[in-house]
């Protein structure tokens, strides 16, 4: 017998009610490779936290918002470091056909800005600059603001 249990976005739901903690421990172990944490754990999980679970009651409001800040905050690094990455295959890819006609990149800057209408997480406005002094590696001179916040 299978049986399924909707959980909604951001939400709360006790399952299981009436099962032993052999039953729950198991199902916990199922859910581990989708990286569940327990609520115990969640301001010392490194990773996005996909899943959590907590035994006797349910998570308190501060909880939440700290697994909601907690994702944000990895999901902004994880973009940057994306991002890095893609400024310094650019530069490498630029580099080698520079190379290919008797030129060097000393240093690029790549600028991205989010242009995209009627989203609320727009406004991106970012300069990585990527050194070939500093071994191709996006260099301290990052700034990052909000489209439109030019003078």
């Amino acid at each position: 017998m299978s049986v399924t249990q909707t959980i909604p976005k951001g939400g709360q739901l006790q399952v299981y009610r009436d099962a032993d903690e052999p039953v729950l421990r198991a199902i916990l172990a199922q859910h581990a490779r989708y990286g569940i944490a327990a609520a115990a754990d969640i301001d010392r999980t490194k990773p996005f936290i996909n899943l959590a679970y907590q035994f006797d009651k349910p998570f308190s409001p501060n909880q939440i918002m700290y697994g909601f800040q907690h994702n944000t905050d990895v999901l902004v690094d994880r973009g940057r470091e994306q991002r890095d990455g893609a400024a310094v295959a650019i530069s490498q890819g630029l580099d080698q056909r520079a190379q290919d006609h008797g030129g060097k990149v000393r240093e690029m800057d790549l600028v991205l800005v989010d242009d995209t209408k009627g989203d609320s997480n727009t406004g991106m406005d970012e300069t990585i600059r990527v050194d070939a002094h500093a071994g191709g590696k996006p260099g301290s001179k990052r700034k990052a603001g909000r489209a439109g916040a030019r003078g």
